[in-house]
């Protein structure tokens, strides 16, 4: 069953607040995505853009997660070099094991044999692996072109990549095909219209994140 993913600020609450947080972990979603850097002070905070210091902290985000075990939360990077100081957070406060990371991943963290994150689960943004992306799909021959390169990436990595996170609109049927084929789970960012809602959850992806989670449950559920 396809995993739905709560996107900061879905169904009409206000990105990376409190509010969200209560109702993302009162729905039925599987897990509440939260964008996350440091503030002014350095302490971790949930906010998209620069940081202040009104912003909720993540250690409050943590702290009601508690109370969900079989919730997720996803944090989204948005800062480099968080992925331990958020691990030993989490860890104190007893969710290390609901963490998941995307966004501003170290891949040297991610190594084939020397992984530094073995109970996180990595949803790895592929303009990470593949920093060319946005330049390709920007080009003309994006539809000949970009499955063949995120191949390679993919094949020619030194990292252990059991997820990739990517944008929906280039999840096509043969790239999807092919990852599973490969054993490589597939998360598509942000899935918000019912119809494509629809066809990525009869296409029984891994993980879809919407803003639009009540029309996301209904749909699995009626599909289910």
């Amino acid at each position: 069953m396809t995993l739905i993913t709560a996107h900061s600020g879905c169904d009409r609450t206000n990105d990376n607040s409190i509010e969200f947080i209560k109702y993302a972990l009162n729905s039925k979603a599987d897990c509440l995505e939260v964008d996350v850097q440091k503030n002014g002070k350095g302490i971790l905070v949930l906010s998209h853009d620069e940081a202040d210091n009104e912003a909720p902290l993540l250690e409050t985000a943590f702290y009601m997660l508690k109370e969900y075990p079989d919730k997720k939360i996803n944090c989204d990077l948005k800062q480099k070099e968080l992925e331990i100081e958020i691990y030993k957070l989490a860890e104190k406060i007893g969710v290390n094991n609901q963490l998941i990371y995307s966004g501003n991943v170290d891949l040297m963290l991610i190594e084939k044999g020397n992984n530094k994150l073995p109970q996180v689960d990595v949803f790895l943004n592929i303009e990470i692996l593949f920093p060319e992306l946005d330049e390709v799909c920007g080009s003309d021959n994006k539809d000949f072109l970009y499955h063949g390169l995120i191949k390679a990436a993919l094949e020619t990595s030194r990292y252990e990549i059991k997820c990739i996170n990517i944008d929906y609109h280039l999840c096509t049927e043969s790239l999807l095909t092919y990852l599973k084929e490969n054993r490589i789970l597939c998360s598509a960012w942000t899935v918000n219209e019912k119809r494509v809602l629809k066809q990525f959850l009869e296409n029984d992806i891994y993980n879809i994140t919407t803003r639009n989670v009540s029309d996301a449950l209904a749909i699995r559920a009626e599909l289910s």
